[in-house]
This record gives structure tokens, sequence and C-alpha cells, in this order.
């Protein structure tokens, strides 16, 4: 049984030491099965300059504007990034 390939999003505050590992691991090993698989990203001082060079070039990336603290307008535009990658 074949199944028709996924459409994946894969979302990290931050991509940087074992999160960046983990998340390029799952990231390419879907890719590689066929399926569309986006990463959603913000960066930090530990994020690498150049996420690309850690996963596939199928990967499509995408850098996002999240914050790590308690603040409900920057959730909100996090939110809102988000349901744009959604559609």
């Amino acid at each position: 049984m074949t199944l028709d390939p996924l459409r994946v999003l894969q979302v990290t505050e931050s991509f940087a030491g074992g999160v960046a590992t983990s998340i390029s691991l799952l990231c390419n090993g879907l890719s590689e099965r066929g399926h569309e698989v986006h990463l959603g990203f913000s960066r930090r001082q530990e994020t690498p300059a150049d996420v690309s060079l850690y996963v596939r070039s199928s990967v499509r990336l995408h850098e996002l504007k999240l914050v790590r603290s308690i603040d409900a307008a920057a959730d909100f535009r996090g939110l809102l990034a988000l349901r744009r990658l959604l559609r």
C-alpha cells in the first residue's frame, strides 16, 4: 500500500544544539521518504548562521520571530506567522 506524501511543518523556538540535531534528522528523514517538509525556526545566538547546511535542499526553511518569554503580543505575532505557513 502506497500512501500519499504528507505536508509536514516542524516548528522549533530555537535551532541549536541537540534540538538542531533532532529536528534536522527528523526533517531529513521525512524528506527522503518523499514528504513535503517545512521547518519553522527562530534565530538565537546559538543558531548556526546557515541553517540550510543542516537539512536537505528539499526542506523549506521559514525563519520566524519567536521569543522565549511571557509576552502575549509576541505570542500572537508568532501565532499569525505560523498560521500563514499553514495556508
